[in-house]
């Protein structure tokens, strides 16, 4: 994905998948307190996520099913992160 468009609509993506997993990430260390292993796994789901994404830009071949994964990553965390 190089290009001027290419460019802006992966930084687009990557602010839609933060935006939608903005909750997942942990305000303070993760304890090992049974009611925050959601906030933890939700927070680890919204990196890979945001890994994903970051591969998908870099390599064209396999950037649509990167995507479709960061997004299934993302409602997950999501889901995860409404759970508390």
């Amino acid at each position: 994905m190089t290009g001027g468009s290419g460019t802006t609509g992966s930084l687009a993506l990557c602010a839609c998948v933060t935006k939608m997993t903005k909750h997942a990430r942990p305000a303070t260390h993760p304890a090992t307190h049974p009611a925050t292993r959601p906030a933890t796994r939700a927070a680890k789901l919204h990196q890979q996520a945001l890994n994903c994404l970051t591969i998908a830009m870099k390599e064209e071949a396999h950037s649509a099913e990167l995507i479709d994964e960061a997004l299934k990553l993302a409602k997950r965390s999501r889901e995860l992160s409404e759970v508390e």
